[in-house]
């Protein structure tokens, strides 16, 4: 079973539009403000990934992005 990602489907407006109903311009503009606000929750929250732990399976903004929209 293949997972869609951002990257893959970045280029595909229809498909982008079905899973977000956001075209590429928006989901970029509301990624760099997701962006602003998960770093201030995660300074908030006193999470720093440096003191180890399991790498994320979403390692990008916008990957975490797109799954909460899908």
């Amino acid at each position: 079973m293949a997972i869609l990602t951002y990257d893959e489907v970045k280029d595909k407006a229809s498909t982008l539009r079905a899973m977000t109903s956001l075209d590429r311009e928006e989901f970029e503009t509301l990624a760099v403000v997701f962006g602003h606000v998960w770093d201030e929750q995660e300074e908030a929250a006193g999470k720093d990934a440096s003191k180890g732990g399991r790498p994320p399976e979403l390692r990008t903004l916008e990957q975490r992005l797109f799954f909460i929209l899908f």
